[in-house]
């Protein structure tokens, strides 16, 4: 059985589509892409070409694994791996993913990071040397239920650079998504929210209007200040289309405390998971 490895290009984009809306319609991501489509998501999650592999069998594209990389940190992120149904049986995934593994470990990538997904157990993973780490969770408001305003705040837009010098508290992660190398990325289709209590910073929030709706990035505070965060959501409540939705919230973090105080409710769970490219075979 013949097996030809390709990184991403123009050439076999097409392929990358079909394995990817073919090998991801039985769960809960579900990728039903075209052509633009796929684009404007290999923009926001800025793929790794030289790390994004399709695998064939034949003359068939079987399965591919697609990464995003930050090479300041020596980190990456696994997007997504899979098979079409046809071959799912025949471990070309899971080779895949360990040949996209190595090639990370052989230019200087030490630590993955993906999520899981919501309807796989997290310790399943385990068999491909990830391990589970924090639970992470969506969560939607209509309208946020929210106590008296406070008036001795301030809200400004701020830029994406301002996020960067922020120290945050020693028990706060960051998803992949939240990080400032990502945030920079697309900075060009978010708005930067900050509040401010005399002329210092107290919590910033990360926001996306789509449509109808908001989407919620993220929402901090370098010293936990529950009030800033509420007139943030107040903010939002006001000036931005309802309903809200806030993705990847660490369980039991700030941010979380913050939402679930205002009626947000949660709508998927699944858990941070990371793997150490050191235990990637040569």
């Amino acid at each position: 059985m013949a097996v030809e490895l390709q990184t991403i290009s123009q050439q076999n984009l097409p392929d990358f589509i079909r394995v990817l809306n073919e090998s991801s319609r039985d769960t809960s991501l579900d990728y039903n892409l075209d052509f633009l489509g796929f684009q404007a998501l290999w923009r926001y999650w800025n793929f790794s070409p030289t790390h994004s592999l399709l695998r064939y069998v034949g003359e068939e594209p079987a399965a591919i694994a697609i990464h995003s990389v930050d090479p300041s940190s020596q980190q990456g992120y696994a997007f997504y791996w899979g098979a079409v149904p046809k071959f799912r049986r025949q471990g070309i995934a899971l080779s895949l993913f360990e040949a996209s593994c190595r090639k990370l470990k052989d230019d200087g990538y030490k630590l993955l990071y993906a999520d899981s997904l919501q309807e796989r157990p997290a310790d399943r993973y385990r068999d491909l040397h990830f391990e589970p780490q924090q639970i992470i969770v969506n969560m939607d408001v209509d309208t946020p239920r929210l106590p008296a305003a406070d008036v001795s705040f301030d809200i400004r837009n701020i830029d994406h650079h301002s996020i960067a010098k922020i120290t945050l508290p020693g028990n706060e992660s960051l998803h992949w998504t939240q990080r400032p190398a990502f945030l920079s990325n697309i900075a060009n289709y978010l708005e930067f929210l900050g509040v401010f209590a005399d002329d210092r910073l107290k919590a910033y929030a990360v926001v996306a209007f789509r449509g109808s709706k908001t989407t919620l990035l993220d929402i901090r505070s370098a010293d936990s200040c529950r009030a800033a965060g509420i007139e943030l959501l107040r903010y939002l409540s006001r000036q931005a289309p309802l309903p809200i939705t806030a993705f990847h919230v660490f369980e039991h973090s700030y941010t979380y405390n913050l939402l679930a105080d205002s009626a947000f409710v949660v709508t998927h769970r699944c858990s941070v998971l990371t793997r150490n490219l050191s235990s990637t075979s040569a």
